[in-house]
């Protein structure tokens, strides 16, 4: 994650530890040092603190889905030659992930 923009890291970061732990069980704290980025960075890219990062992170995930969905039945023949070809590709996510933890 060394490349990314600190909001990036933050949005990416959160995304992830909301999709393993949930909202409520996963605080700023823990981002923030998951994230490794200062205290002060939270607030300077979302104003309104964790809800703001929640929304840009269902954001953020909501794209990268899209643009899988996207990929899958942009080169598709038929709808059904499309649906399988999404199946696939979000198997092949899951087993990136290794584990189940796929929640958006």
């Amino acid at each position: 994650m060394e490349d990314l923009s600190t909001r990036a890291r933050l949005v990416e970061t959160a995304a992830r530890l909301f999709r393993q732990k949930g909202y409520h069980a996963t605080g700023v704290a823990e981002v923030l040092a998951t994230a490794a980025v200062p205290k002060g960075s939270l607030y300077h890219h979302f104003p309104e603190g964790k809800a703001d990062l929640a929304r840009a992170a269902a954001d953020w995930t909501a794209d990268v889905l899209l643009r899988i969905i996207d990929d899958a039945f942009g080169a598709a023949t038929d709808w059904h030659h499309g649906a399988t070809t999404l199946c696939h590709k979000l198997a092949r996510l899951l087993e990136t992930l290794d584990s189940a933890d796929a929640c958006p």
